[in-house]
Order: C-alpha cells, then structure tokens, then sequence
C-alpha cells in the first residue's frame, strides 16, 4: 500500500523518495557493506555525515542488518583523531 508513496527527500525542494527506493537502497547498501571481510554481524559501525538521505539508509540499511550503530558528531571525530594512535 506504501510502496509507491512519497518517503524522504533531502530538501523542501529536492524530488521525493518513494518507499520503495528506500527499502531497496538500503538493501542495496547493507548488502555490499556486509560483504566486506572482517565485517561481522554486532560489530560497532560508526557513522559520520551530516543529516542528510544518504546517513538514514546507512543508518537503517545497517541496523536492519544486526550492525551495532555508533553515530559521530563532528566535535567527537576531531577528538577521536587529535588521541589517534598508528
């Protein structure tokens, strides 16, 4: 019933995103995320973008898929480099 109507868009004036782009775009995402090696299903994944389409199919293509979510502000990168140890 939702398949074809409107879901997300990145601005007021950006074209919509039906349901279906959606599920499939973030099927589309967890798929070749997950098939990278060493990439286990409760692993922690960080994600540092700003709000945007692209960061909620990351985010929810990613749960979706037993990923462990770990949003990053810009404030928490910065910190997380200026401690980065090689």
């Amino acid at each position: 019933a939702y398949r074809n109507r409107n879901c997300l868009r990145n601005s007021p004036e950006g074209p919509w995103m039906s349901y279906h782009q959606f599920y499939d775009r973030l099927t589309n995402f967890a798929v070749g995320f997950s098939s990278l090696s060493g990439i286990r299903q409760r692993d922690r994944i960080g994600i540092c973008s700003r709000n945007c389409v692209e960061w909620f199919i990351a985010d929810y293509g990613l749960l979706s898929w037993g990923y462990d979510i770990v949003p990053l502000d810009v404030p928490d990168v910065l910190l997380i480099e200026e401690h980065w140890i090689p």
